[in-house]
């Protein structure tokens, strides 16, 4: 097989696989290569490789996921690059500056442009990574996505709500509904990955519980660290509120109210957890290689024995048999199929006893550490499915497994399902089955037979490295966005022309970028020292020179292959000439001048000979000549270039710079005007400017929040951006004051900022892509703002009274959309600081009218504020 895969770099081959590109989203793939007999081969070599990737790229050898726990240090690493031990409790109070900021401009103004979503699923059949769902009697569905939040449906998956926008963190690991009232819902935070290649969790902040069927949230057992992998309510006694952690059981005997592991639950790592559906106060919770029992609502607990064990551990039982209880277990060593297991067992007497049932099937495929789900058909116990790689179902308790998907298959194909499968669960009020995976949601109306993947279309959770967009220099209109998504490639979205993100190249996708000298060429990364260029915004890609022969169209050169990069690699390029590329391997800048045609030659320790201290961290090459450079390093240093690199210049810095450069920028018209801004949550001072090329550097004093800050942007008008854990922020008197920038963007991290033309663009890791039209926003002022342009598109045509008593403070909001979209009503304090959420759902066309509860609220103005549709109206109401 390996002679096999090396062969496919010689030429005749390598058009062949470039006829694969072209049909890799046809319907016709799997034809074309069985008329070549080639299926066989396709098959043998993706059973081997990791699921994030779909396409027949992955049979190229470059594209190997073998690399899920780097993807992961990556995230912990970018959310904490100094590794700060507290970072948690700071950027908790970092958080809370942030919603405490003064923002009087926006609430002065009458309308405001407001943040836009690009698009939101890949093809209307792929989105984020789903970790949770529960179900509403009513209807409703919740659905936590990692690092994506919490989203509700009210009409099994057409539309999507989000409803944690402002939330501290959208690392949401699990869900409840409280069955006997609907209202209640429980989400608990952070995510766990305790067996993904031994690194660590995403911490929880606690348990976020409403009481309004998600508008508004409270968060209770808060500064709790423990990850909630699962939350069950008990049916019976509702006040009894149970949460599967990696630090325990913890239990709620008051609805919610307080939390606590009993004496003898503080065991770790435990992922999964059933109630007896005929006395629930029979409880059984496994993982961290053992499964307990409790016999008296979770107070206390019993080991149970004769279970196989496995790095992941997964329970099931049937709604309609108390006796029948499943587990699936999986061992898992990356790329290495023979040393893999998935084993299926089954206890016919609650636990006392356990038989095997399955152990030769590898359902989990080389990723049984990180893929392990199973699910019992609610009222037929002897039809279980089981899911990793692909989805694998049995009438017979187990002991046949029928595989029912195929995730190399088209992704709109009935028996496509993405693979990474987490979550399989049974909507007990209607029989449908659900898979949660690396690609989103699916479900089955077939029990597993077929599977439909509409309910990803309108979820905008795509978990974006970094992207671009192209504005037509003309009308000054976007033309096109691209961005690379972790799980699904490169993907690029055309206004007027898609209707989801289309991908355009397969694999893992990192930062991309689209030239605005032309609007056509672009480039994006795959993971580690691979760089692809396409002159023609991703339709075809020019060929490689050659350096690197497992992969044709990487454009990189040796020097920097063999030095190595990050994982997702760090450069920049050049807006007047992009053939003009910097990249930062894992020690030393290198540079090319011809899209890599001659290599990408080491250029941090040439010419002057001066010495770089520590690996170089953030590149930039100023936007009005190329022929200037700007890089940081991991030795807390800053250095610029006159001559593309060929000299360098140390900095001199303020005695207060005691972090790492995390990104550069300058202005269009004049590359001596610099602005960077420097990572860590804990150092002195986040933002910093130079006026004379770097050569000296002032930290404004500011009211810049303790956050991690990664990202930084300039406009046309001068106004700098910074992207940081929970959004973006505007100053527009070169960093002293800082104010948000608009309505509409979500609590979550910032992995890309750029402007282009008029527009601002920013990209998350996990609510996918947002843009706005900065001629839309207010401007900054000393005396306040002006208001925009009135929008056509929404109005509040009244607030009836507009004046009201303390006593009874309710009032009636009159308003009205032009189209039907996502819209949010909220209410603000004369601050501009976010008070309640008034409505929050797809609103449809027309007219509406929404009697607002105002109590509980301080007398005083306020300001009811109305956004959908890119725009965002305000209008003013007294509390006597």
């Amino acid at each position: 097989m390996r002679n096999l895969l090396l062969a496919l770099q010689n030429h005749a081959i390598r058009s062949l696989i470039r006829q694969i590109h072209t049909l890799q989203e046809s319907k016709h793939l799997k034809n074309f290569l069985k008329s070549l007999g080639l299926i066989a081969l396709v098959i043998s070599v993706t059973s081997t490789v990791s699921a994030q990737k779909r396409s027949l790229l992955a049979t190229e050898p470059q594209v190997q996921e073998d690399h899920a726990d780097a993807a992961m240090k990556w995230l912990q690493d970018f959310r904490n690059p100094m590794h700060e031990a507290n970072y948690d409790s700071v950027t908790s109070a970092g958080y809370n500056q942030l919603i405490q900021m003064d923002n009087r401009p926006a609430m002065k103004s009458l309308s405001s442009a407001a943040w836009i979503q690009v698009a939101t699923s890949q093809g209307g059949n792929v989105s984020g990574r789903p970790s949770a769902i529960a179900f509403d009697p009513t209807g409703p569905i919740y659905l936590t996505v990692t690092t994506g939040g919490l989203w509700k449906t009210i009409d099994n998956g057409k539309t999507w709500t989000s409803l944690s926008n402002n939330w501290k963190t959208l690392d949401v690991g699990g869900v409840a509904v409280n069955a006997k009232n609907p209202q209640t819902v429980y989400a608990g935070t952070g995510i766990s990955y305790g067996t993904l290649g031994g690194e660590g969790d995403l911490n929880g902040i606690g348990v976020y519980q409403s009481f309004d069927g998600g508008l508004n949230w409270v968060l209770v057992d808060s500064g709790n660290t423990a990850v909630t992998c699962q939350i069950e309510v008990n049916p019976g006694d509702t006040n009894y509120v149970y949460r599967a952690t990696t630090l325990g059981i913890r239990i709620s005997t008051n609805a919610g109210a307080t939390w606590r592991i009993p004496s003898n639950a503080s065991f770790s790592g435990f992922t999964s957890l059933v109630l007896d559906p005929k006395n629930p106060a029979v409880l059984y919770a496994a993982g961290g290689g053992v499964v307990k029992k409790s016999m008296d609502s979770g107070e206390t607990w019993q080991n149970l024995s004769g279970y196989p064990t496995g790095q992941t551990m997964s329970l099931a039982m049937s709604q309609s048999s108390s006796d029948t209880l499943y587990l699936s277990t999986g061992n898992g060593v990356y790329q290495n199929l023979s040393a893999s297991s998935s084993t299926l067992a089954l206890s016919s007497d609650r636990g006392a006893t356990w038989k095997t049932q399955s152990s030769a099937v590898k359902y989990t495929g080389t990723q049984a550490y990180y893929d392990n789900a199973i699910a019992v058909n609610p009222t037929r116990p002897a039809s279980v499915i089981v899911g990793g790689l692909d989805i694998y179902s049995s009438t017979n308790s187990g002991a046949g497994l029928n595989k029912q998907t195929e995730w190399t298959d088209d992704p709109s194909s009935s028996n496509y399902t993405h693979a990474d499968i987490h979550v399989l669960k049974y909507n007990p009020y209607t029989g449908q089955l659900f898979a949660l995976t690396d690609g989103g949601i699916f479900h089955s109306s077939t029990n597993g037979l077929s599977w439909v993947q509409d309910m990803n279309a309108d979820l905008g959770t795509m978990l974006f490295v970094g992207g671009d967009m192209a504005v037509d220099p003309s009308s000054g209109k976007p033309t096109c966005f691209c961005a690379g998504a972790q799980d699904n490639g490169l993907n690029a979205f055309t206004p007027g022309q898609d209707s989801y993100y289309r991908s355009i190249r397969g694999g893992d996708g990192g930062t991309m970028f689209i030239s605005p000298k032309d609007g056509q060429t672009c480039y994006g990364t795959y993971v580690d020292a691979t760089l692809y260029c396409s002159q023609n915004l991703g339709a075809t890609w020019i060929n490689g020179t050659g350096f690197d022969t497992q992969d044709p169209d990487n454009i990189l050169g040796t020097g920097i292959i063999t030095e190595g990069t990050p994982f997702y690699m760090i450069y920049d390029v050049a807006d007047g000439d992009p053939s003009v590329i910097a990249a930062c391997g894992n020690k030393n800048l290198f540079l090319t001048t011809n899209t890599g045609v001659d290599g990408f030659p080491q250029v941090t320790n040439v010419g002057s000979g001066t010495t770089i201290v520590g690996s170089v961290t953030t590149v930039h090459i100023a936007k009005a000549d190329d022929q200037t450079l700007y890089l940081g390093t991991s030795g807390k240093a800053l250095y610029f270039s006159n001559d593309q690199g060929q000299s360098w210049t140390r900095s001199t810095t303020p005695s207060s710079f005691a972090g790492v450069p995390s990104s550069i920028t300058t202005d269009a018209n004049d590359p001596t005007h610099v602005f960077m801004t420097v990572m860590g949550a804990t150092v002195k001072s986040h933002f910093y400017y130079s006026l004379d090329g770097g050569v000296t550097w002032t930290a404004p004093t500011s009211n810049l929040p303790a956050l991690n800050y990664q990202r930084v942007a300039i406009d046309q008008n001068g106004i700098i951006y910074v992207g940081h854990d929970f959004g973006v922020l505007r100053s527009g008197d070169t960093g002293k004051t800082w104010y948000p920038v608009a309505d509409g963007f979500p609590m979550t991290m910032v992995t890309s900022l750029r402007t282009r033309g008029n527009y601002l663009l920013a990209s998350t890791y996990g609510r996918g892509m947002y843009y706005i039209d900065l001629t839309q926003v207010p401007p900054i002022t000393s005396d306040g703002v002006a208001a925009a342009t009135a929008p056509t598109n929404i109005s509040i045509s009244a607030v009836y009274p507009s004046v009201v008593p303390s006593g009874a403070p309710r009032s009636t909001v009159d308003y009205s959309l032009q189209v039907g979209e996502p819209a949010t009503l909220m209410l603000y304090d004369v601050l501009g600081r976010q008070e309640r959420v008034l409505m929050n759902q797809w609103e449809s066309t027309g007219q509406h009218e929404l009697s607002a509860d105002l109590s509980g609220l301080p007398s005083g103005q306020h300001y009811v504020v109305l956004t959908a549709g890119g725009m965002s109206v305000t209008k003013p109401i007294v509390i006597q």
